[in-house]
């Protein structure tokens, strides 16, 4: 009678675990939006792989990937979280381009994840002859910068 208990266990604790596991692959896909995605395999909106990570106390900003058209730009980033407790101010992160002008966020979405937040900003457009953007984080006593060569488009 007693050994249907741990069989019970390992089928709830599979049930409940079922979405971390699921979320664990998905970390290898592109997160892009399959209707961004379209956009930019028809030619409306171009991609740019960034790749780069910035550092906050003990948890990380990785920029994936900046996408622009003529309607918006959005930056795609994920934070992986090693202190729980804090939320990450989006509006931290700001576009800033070679003259100087800093474009103005609209917004953004966060999706939870396992190990911290898949997220998405969404910018004013860039006009199409600047070359170079600084994507610039500030807040509070923390600042870094990194620098983006909008001609190295990915697609």
């Amino acid at each position: 009678m007693v050994k249907w208990i741990p069989r019970l266990i390992i089928i709830t604790s599979i049930f409940t675990l079922y979405p971390n596991i699921v979320g664990l692959f998905s970390v290898f896909e592109r997160d892009i939006p399959k209707d961004i995605m379209n956009q930019i395999e028809a030619g409306y909106a171009t991609m740019i792989e960034i790749d780069k990570e910035m550092y906050v106390d003990h948890d990380t900003i990785h920029l994936k990937y900046l996408v622009y058209s003529e309607e918006e730009t959005l930056l795609f980033y994920d934070i992986r979280k090693k202190e729980q407790g804090w939320s990450f101010p989006g509006i931290a992160l700001q576009l800033i381009d070679e003259t100087g002008y800093k474009y103005q966020g609209s917004g953004g979405s966060s999706s939870g994840m396992v190990w911290g937040e898949s997220c998405i900003n969404d910018y004013e457009p860039l006009p199409k002859e600047i070359q170079t953007i600084v994507i610039r984080y500030k807040w509070y006593d923390r600042e870094f910068q990194t620098e983006i060569n909008l001609t190295e488009a990915t697609i």
